[in-house]
């Protein structure tokens, strides 16, 4: 090999290492209970089964490399309380969120507007919220359509090439994984 495959290298990774990939992780609330016909929507607890699925997916997420930086989370009650039990299973991480009253919406250009607000620092984050918000949105700009994310069920989205928020529907990402916990479940028990 001559110099100039050595040069064509270096340039190479040079680029690639100055070429910015942004991570939306995407996580939709647990199971909530419906026993309480007076609550409000926003008020609504997790059930049994949704504070299980909270505590079983909380690995299943840290598998796929989300960082659990930057989290974004619906003030709902049954999206704090996810978050929660999650941040409890994973106690060795040292996971903090943020409450963002615009994320409570259940419309995915909602959330398309809040992500073009999004500081260009941020290179990955984590939203928790509702559907179906959270699945048009993953089918809006990811790779891979889902019919419905189901409680609990998360989505990891990176970027297909350099990206900034502000432009985000110009931006193509790769549907990375789709973690459904009732499937996990099931194949963790059998």
């Amino acid at each position: 090999m001559g110099p100039h495959h050595r040069l064509r290298s270096y340039n190479t990774r040079k680029l690639l290492a100055n070429r910015r990939m942004n991570t939306i992780n995407l996580l939709r609330h647990a199971k909530s209970s419906w026993s309480d016909p007076l609550l409000e929507d926003i008020d609504r607890p997790l059930n049994k089964r949704g504070e299980n699925a909270a505590r079983f997916m909380a690995g299943q997420i840290a598998t796929t490399g989300c960082r659990f930086e930057h989290i974004y989370c619906s003030p709902a009650q049954r999206a704090v309380t996810t978050l929660e039990i999650i941040a409890d299973q994973l106690s060795d991480r040292d996971i903090h969120w943020q409450i963002d009253n615009s994320l409570y919406t259940f419309d995915h250009y909602d959330l398309i507007d809040w992500l073009t607000r999004v500081d260009d620092s941020i290179a990955e984050l984590l939203i928790v919220g509702h559907n179906p918000a959270l699945t048009r949105l993953s089918n809006a700009i990811g790779s891979s359509p889902v019919t419905n994310i189901p409680t609990c069920g998360f989505i990891r989205l990176v970027s297909a090439g350099q990206c900034n928020w502000r432009q985000i529907e110009n931006c193509h990402f790769e549907t990375t994984a789709i973690l459904k916990p009732k499937l996990l479940m099931k194949s963790a028990q059998g």
